[in-house]
């Protein structure tokens, strides 16, 4: 669904009022002189008055850059209120899109430091609520951007220690300075404030009493008569209260403003105000429900140190202890029960009451001014009556439930009174305009649990909103029409099935301490007959666990309020997957099989009737009437990779209700607010005298070009592996010590590093084989997996005891990485990954792991067999690894001991040999084993130990694998793995979210971290491997943290506007470490690209500080000397003209597509192919996954009746992060819309996938439209209109070098249809001279482009191609656009 927001098309904003004047006075290259600026602010402040400052205004003069051109650069100390509005309008703008640099305003500081006095002086004097309001968020985006050193620096003072000076009483500041022990900052403040001259003392008077005139103020509106239904009113009060959510939330800045709020009694006014019990108000309800949560948050405002539960018990009673004393000592004749009651009765709110009712009203003011508790305000219009005073008092004392009370009452499934929430609703007309109520990341967290349950209401939320859209898009195609007697559906939906009403076959009761059911079965009859058997197979793929929604849909009332109801949806629950049986009452598996019949076989459409049990939610089911089962008449599934939610969730709950214990060294940082230098390794308080780095060097001088002090420590010769030992004075002390070789065979030699690792990689291989964190910046192709790789390697051959978890956003990312491991000194048993491989074929997964460890257990058995024989020794020593173990020790082992005993005395090489007692073994390897000639006795001995140790290590392998012998269920077997065998265990984010219970049950336990791709993952993704252990004595904390990743490129995936901009769900761990000024290691050499491509977003990381350079493979390998053949250019940009009259289109909502430029990017890839290009070296990419689905369609069409082209690999730029090719033919897909193009992450991503060539299509005009795309754009070679330009007369590969150009043999491609005749008539050429030579059948048919052709499937069914080519790893990203 839409958000409330659609962004303005290209024509649209050439054709705004605004675009003239921005044309005239900033868009050009001249300088616009700021006497006329004056005029200028005028016009643009009457014309954004005209549209009420409307939100799309706005975004066309943000496109225009008005705040970076014009509004910033103009404004001095003398400019017009005006000026500073529009100002602080345009940031507000740019920060909820998540495109603001502070940077712009740090220029000149004297200058931005006047603006901030001049912006909160009339943010209290205006009396124009939108002003106000826009003034207001501006601030609180300020206070969300306190890593800015220039903004925290004019936020910061706003909270400071001088704004207790407006506390109602001196008796109640000077409790709590003295309860704070802050006399010293209190009196330092209040010197440097009398010290002060006049015009510094203005400054710090109204920052000290700026807070308590916003506060003192909100309250007096609230009671302004008609303010309840004044809309610009409550959008001022909605502001003020979200600017008071971002103060406290955040420690620094909760500080001293927790008090000042508590004191002016904020909560009890709000709710006492008209505007509150205005029902309609709901926005301001829930915006305080928030503020009350961190104003009540359970912490120590000054120290940060979490208060427990029975630390809280113990506050709370002293309140109500002191509340007895001044009832007894000053109204013992009215509160005498009072006094002597217990502590539970006066925490409840009736039996307060109660025993304040007998007080006058002098006397509860009284009482109040004895507690400490204000009354009144120093402003008009406020009451103060009897009624507010007796909600202070219960306010304070009346005890209220926990935060993990509340959040365990709420449920992971939704019915739908949640799915219509206004909460959900304001998500789905969200603009930016107005806050939501909801959680957000920050750049700080009160606590771990304070930032899970963020986690978990945000995801829930999110969820929640997603499986609405989804069910209203699956009814609306479903088109329920009106009748009398039973439901009518005019359409169809492959994602549901019209049933009869859920038979309820077992009400479980319910557990101890609990009034719901444990469990409710209840039986669905799907009729499957009536649907094609692929969507029959899909049905019956149903996993046990899956969500499938139960839904009554009624006649579509148009006339209704709620959303459902004028769809025809009238209720909405959800139940859980148990089993699907077929019509002999037998399981169907999962995989959609139907296993052989038991009982009498059945024919015909019966036969495809299924039976499903479900479990229905319980809470749901206790609250409901038998009514509502019996109206539900059609059943809802989802894809199984969107739907996962309910697992997630519940990994989210158990943790934001369990006190997760993160290691001591890392839990300040991780909240934001701990020294970002405290987690190096550098200043831990515990870290290892000696690092050994393996195989990290490849040779002594490799060890020297990396580090700028290195001496050598002992007489060896200094041949890898390296230890380290580094000093404090940052002098590397180097040793080397000699490894025993494994065995006497080719195979036995440990696998070796080859890679000459850079300077910037080695300090980030030895930051992460050290203790503490480590956080790498690897930009594209800079080696961030290889880097991992020998961390991987390093820990597991200097820590064998140690165990380390991997984790990534994608299958792929792990693939690789254990493709890498493979080659380095990691054995393979000890590698595991759990959930599924890329392919059927993965031996790291589970299955296939324990598949792969069966065979080598019986090809090791065959060399204990070979063993047994070689040496006479008659058994069947190779049946078992417990016959094996048997054999070694009563064996093998023994006549070791007696070889060894003999060879004692032995100082000739040829008797050594000869009372060598396995020389048959060994027999395979090179020989001769001993050489009298060659070999000292010295060398002789370590052969003889080599054979040993070979032997030894094949028993030993044995002996680990003897486990599987007597675990017989491969469940158990992977279970073993997982926590006794495996040392290096990866799996995706999202397969740890979702077995995060179960992992830990069963005492899994790790010492390392490492995060792949860790600016994909959102906060909660990184932060959930952290919790797959239960620290305890016995298993100590974790010791290292890893994140490697490039924040530069695609963040976080969310769908959502509204949860992705205001709720930051998109804001990586990753990114937060970074912005908190966390040490970071940046990787700054790449091996991957052209240096030529590479320039397409070099520009980026050289702005974020590191400089790309090119390594020498670059620049001198053959492939990256010559041409591509067939092109002129190895990187082009190429304009796509509308083809057949449109440009991009929407044939579903969100559903992307350019049938223009798919139909350019197959001709291009025939093209190439035709020239001698390998398939699988050609990516076809795109931003949508919608033209991911026209670019298959259209590659079906023109390619798969021909067998000389093949298939390219067709990704959306969000699938194919991580990964690269040779060639890349992107699609941009957008003509109208810039969309979320404007992300400058994503064109990074998008312009590095390439090695060798990168063709581009777009739309020039729309690209230059916004700075954002126009700076990649401006980084490509000019060319005539932007047409392709062809190198007619080469093949594959090419012997022209790169910047060699024959102009003779250049041909432009004027668009789509001449590129298809060309590559159509070059096809024909090509299968005639294949006909001719006998390799091609008489007819294949050739597909060329033309004029008047459609795509055939452009018209197909919507819901088809979506589920089609929906691909697992992808969420539809077309919807993160704003529109």
């Amino acid at each position: 669904m839409a958000s409330g927001l659609s962004l303005p098309t290209v024509a649209e904003i050439r054709q705004s009022k605004f675009y003239e004047l921005a044309t005239a006075n900033w868009l050009q290259s001249h300088t616009q002189p700021s006497d006329s600026a004056t005029q200028v602010i005028s016009n643009l402040f009457s014309l954004l008055q005209q549209d009420e400052f409307s939100v799309r205004s706005i975004a066309v003069l943000d496109y225009l850059q008005w705040l970076e051109m014009f509004l910033w650069p103009n404004w001095t100390t003398d400019s017009s209120e005006d000026h500073t509005v529009l100002i602080a309008i345009a940031t507000v703008f740019k920060k909820r899109d998540n495109i603001l640099d502070w940077e712009i305003f740090t220029t000149n500081e004297t200058k931005c430091s006047t603006f901030f006095e001049k912006l909160l002086s009339l943010s209290l004097a205006s009396k124009d609520f939108h002003i106000r309001s826009s003034l207001i968020s501006f601030i609180a985006c300020g206070f969300q951007s306190l890593d800015s050193a220039i903004v925290r620096r004019q936020v910061a003072p706003l909270v400071s220690i001088l704004i207790w000076s407006s506390l109602h009483s001196n008796s109640v500041r000077t409790t709590l300075i003295e309860a704070a022990s802050v006399q010293r900052p209190w009196r330092l403040a209040n010197k440097r404030f009398d010290s002060a001259n006049e015009s510094k003392k203005s400054r710090l008077q109204l920052e000290r009493t700026w807070l308590y005139s916003v506060l003192l103020e909100l309250i007096q509106l609230l009671y302004v008569k008609s303010n309840d239904t004044n809309a610009a009113a409550i959008a001022y009060i909605e502001h003020v209260l979200e600017l008071l959510i971002g103060i406290i939330s955040q420690l620094p800045t909760r500080r001293f403003s927790n008090a000042l709020l508590k004191d002016m009694n904020v909560i009890v006014a709000v709710k006492m105000s008209p505007v509150y019990k205005n029902e309609q108000n709901n926005l301001v309800r829930e915006l305080l429900e928030i503020v009350d949560h961190y104003l009540n948050f359970p912490i120590d405002d000054i120290t940060g140190v979490v208060t427990s539960p029975e630390d809280l018990a113990v506050i709370k009673s002293k309140q109500v202890l002191h509340l007895q004393k001044i009832a007894l000592d000053h109204f013992r004749d009215k509160l005498l029960i009072l006094a002597l009651s217990n502590y539970g009765a006066v925490s409840k709110r009736d039996d307060l009451l109660e025993n304040l009712d007998s007080l006058s009203d002098e006397e509860l003011k009284q009482l109040c001014d004895y507690i400490g508790l204000a009354t009144e305000y120093q402003a008009e219009g406020i009451p103060s009556d009897r009624q507010f005073m007796i909600e202070l008092l219960a306010y304070r004392f009346v005890k209220r439930p926990s935060t993990q009370s509340m959040t365990g009452t709420f449920t992971s499934l939704p019915t739908d009174q949640t799915l219509m929430c206004p909460l959900l609703q304001q998500a789905s007309a969200f603009d930016s305009s107005r806050p939501l109520a909801i959680p957000q990341f920050g750049l700080q967290y009160l606590s771990v649990g304070d930032f899970t349950l963020r986690a978990f209401e945000l995801y829930r939320q999110e969820s929640f909103f997603e499986i609405k859209n989804d069910l209203e898009a699956i009814v609306s195609r479903l088109k329920p029409q009106p009748t009398v007697l039973e439901l009518k559906l005019a359409g169809t939906s492959r994602m549901a099935q019209k049933i009869t009403k859920p038979a309820i076959l077992e009400t479980a009761p319910a557990l101890v301490g609990e009034t719901r059911p444990a469990f409710v079965r209840a039986e669905i009859y799907l009729e499957l007959d009536k649907v094609a058997p692929e969507i029959q197979k899909e049905w019956e793929a149903l996993r046990p666990g899956e969500v499938v929604f139960l839904i009554a849909i009624q006649a579509p009332n148009s006339r209704s309020s709620i959303a459902f109801e004028r769809m025809g949806i009238k209720h909405v629950r959800a139940a859980e997957v148990v089993t699907m049986l077929d019509h002999n009452n037998s399981p169907i598996h999962s995989s959609g099989t139907v296993p052989k019949a038991r009982g009498r076989p059945l024919y015909g459409k019966l036969a495809r009737r299924r039976r499903l049990h479900v479990n229905i939610d319980p809470v749901a089911f206790a609250q409901d009437s038998d009514k509502v089962y019996d109206s539900v008449n059609v059943i809802v599934r989802r894809r199984p990779r969107e739907n996962n939610f309910k697992p997630v969730l519940d990994t989210l709950k158990e943790l934001t209700l369990s006190e997760v214990t993160l290691p001591d060294w890392l839990v300040d940082v991780f909240l934001g607010y701990g020294d970002p230098e405290s987690v190096s390794y550098e200043n831990l308080s515990v870290r290892p005298e000696t690092i050994d780095m393996n195989d990290t060097f490849v040779s002594w001088g490799h060890i020297e070009s990396s580090f700028e002090k290195v001496v050598t420590v002992g007489d060896n010769v200094m041949v890898p592996p390296f230890v380290i030992h580094e000093t404090p004075d940052k002098t590397f002390e180097v040793s080397t010590y000699s490894q025993p070789s494994l065995g006497p065979h080719v195979t036995d030699a440990r696998p070796r590093n080859t890679i000459q690792f850079t300077p910037k990689q080695v300090q980030a291989i030895y930051s992460g084989t050290n203790p503490g964190l480590t956080v790498i910046v690897g930009p594209p192709g800079t080696g961030k997996t290889d880097v991992l790789a020998q961390i991987i390697s390093n820990i597991n051959h200097a820590q064998s005891d140690q165990r380390t978890l991997v984790v990534a956003n994608s299958t792929h990312a792990l693939t690789k990485l254990f493709e890498k491991l493979g080659s380095l000194d990691v054995a393979e048993r000890h590698l595991l990954r759990l959930g599924h491989g890329e392919d059927d074929n993965d031996t790291y997964t589970g299955f296939g792991r324990v598949e792969s460890l069966m065979n080598r257990r019986a090809e090791l058995l065959r060399y204990v067999a070979k063993l047994g024989n070689s040496v006479g020794a008659v058994g069947t020593h190779g049946e078992s690894c417990e016959s094996a173990g048997y054999f070694y020790s009563v064996f093998v082992q023994p006549t070791w001991d007696k070889y060894l005993n003999a060879r004692k005395s032995v100082q000739e090489v040829a008797v050594l040999a000869s009372l060598f007692p396995f020389h048959s073994y060994f027999a395979d390897a090179p020989q001769p084993l001993f050489n009298p000639d060659t070999h000292t006795i010295e060398e002789a001995t370590e052969i003889a130990d080599s054979c040993f140790r070979h032997l030894q290590n094949v028993f030993t392998e044995l002996a680990e694998m003897r486990p599987f012998e007597l675990l017989r269920s491969s469940k158990a077997q992977i279970e073993y793995m997982l926590t006794s065998q495996a040392r290096v265990v990866a799996m995706t984010a999202t397969y740890a979210a979702m077995k995060r219970n179960e992992i830990v049950s069963l005492g899994f336990r790790y010492q390392n971290v490492i995060v792949a791709e860790a600016a994909q993952l959102s906060e909660i993704e990184s932060f959930v491997p952290l919790t797959l252990q239960v620290t305890s004595e016995s298993a100590g904390p974790i010791e290292r943290v890893i994140l490697a990743g490039d924040h530069l490129q695609n963040g976080p995936i969310v769908a959502n506007v509204a949860f992705r901009k205001y709720g930051n769900m998109d804001q990586s761990l990753f990114a937060r470490l970074l912005r908190s000024q966390v040490p970071s290691i940046m990787l700054d050499a790449q091996a991957r690209t052209r240096p030529e491509i590479a320039d397409l977003y070099r520009w980026r990381y050289s702005s974020a500080g590191i400089d790309i350079r090119d390594l020498a493979l670059c620049s001198e390998s053959d492939e990256y000397k010559f041409a591509n053949a067939g092109f002129k250019h190895v990187m082009q940009f190429i304009s796509v003209d509308d083809y057949n009259g449109q440009g991009e289109s929407e044939p579903a909502p969100h559903f992307l597509q350019n049938l223009g430029e798919a139909e350019y990017a197959v001709a291009i890839f025939m093209y190439m192919r035709l020239l001698g290009y390998a398939a699988d070296k050609i990516t076809l990419l795109t931003t949508y996954s919608g033209q991911k689905a026209l670019l298959l369609n259209v590659l079906a069409e023109r390619c798969s009746k021909i067998p000389i082209f093949g298939m390219p690999t067709v990704a959306t730029v969000d699938q194919y992060q991580g990964r690269s090719n040779d060639y890349v033919i992107l699609s941009l897909v957008r003509t109208d819309r810039i969309g979320y193009l404007r992300d400058q992450r994503r064109l990074t991503t998008a312009f590095s996938r390439s090695r060798l060539g990168l063709y581009v299509l777009g739309r020039r005009e729309l690209l230059e439209s916004s700075p954002e795309t126009a700076a990649f754009l401006n980084r490509f070679k000019p060319t005539v209109a932007d047409r392709l330009e062809l190198s007619i007369g080469e093949m594959f590969p090419s012997s022209r070098l790169a910047d060699e150009v024959d102009d003779a043999k250049v041909a432009v491609m004027q668009g789509v249809e001449h590129l298809g005749s060309f590559v159509f008539e070059m096809t024909n050429q090509k299968l005639e001279r294949m006909r001719a030579d006998g390799a091609l059948p008489a007819l294949i048919p050739v597909a060329a482009v033309s004029d008047d052709q459609q795509d055939s499937d452009e018209d197909s069914d919507d819901e088809e191609m979506e589920d089609e080519y929906s691909d697992d790893d992808e969420n539809v990203d077309e919807s993160m656009d704003d529109e």
